[in-house]
């Protein structure tokens, strides 16, 4: 008789926790819904503040939080594009989400390729083609003012012809043509 009391003890604890449990999902739920009073940005940050909760849940080990990772990212990148729209913010909330939950479910990040990531790259590749350009552009004319100095007589031991070849030295870079001090003039 004890032993079916406590058996039933337990299992009425149980059932009134899930039920809480129960409640308290609703009421978080509840703060984002259509029925929420909150503006779009209270309620993305809302959205966020609870994907990054579960998120640190299941990090720790909390194994019933991963069943509602999905739904909460869902709810939060549909928040991010009624904010954002399509551009860059919504494209960095869903790569970064997409990489955390990748992650959690134990794979490589290995997330699809955006726009963002396209523009980038693009853009490093102009910076570099932009700073390359100029350092050619001050080697070149450095080697023109020397050819300048030659055409002019000058002698190899003057100080402008000294001083315009290692301005050519110090702008052109290892294995592409750099000049040495045994270059003759």
């Amino acid at each position: 008789q004890l032993a079916q009391l406590a058996q039933a003890a337990a299992q009425l604890a149980q059932q009134f926790q899930a039920a809480k449990d129960g409640l308290n999902t609703y009421l978080q739920g509840s703060k984002v819904s259509a029925l929420s009073p909150l503006t779009v940005q209270q309620k993305y940050d809302e959205a966020r503040a609870q994907l990054n909760a579960q998120i640190a849940k299941a990090q720790g080990g909390d194994v019933s939080a991963f069943s509602s990772l999905g739904n909460l990212r869902d709810v939060f990148l549909g928040f991010s594009r009624e904010l954002n729209g399509s551009g860059g913010a919504y494209n960095n909330d869903f790569l970064s989400t997409f990489d955390k939950l990748n992650m959690l479910g134990g794979n490589q990040v290995d997330r699809p390729y955006s726009a963002a990531d396209s523009r980038t790259q693009t853009s490093a590749i102009v910076n570099q083609l932009r700073e390359n350009n100029a350092q050619q552009e001050m080697t070149t004319n450095a080697i023109l003012g020397l050819i300048n100095l030659i055409a002019n007589g000058v002698e190899t031991s003057d100080p402008r012809m000294i001083e315009l070849t290692e301005e050519i030295k110090r702008n052109t870079k290892a294995g592409t043509g750099s000049l040495t001090s045994s270059t003759t003039i």
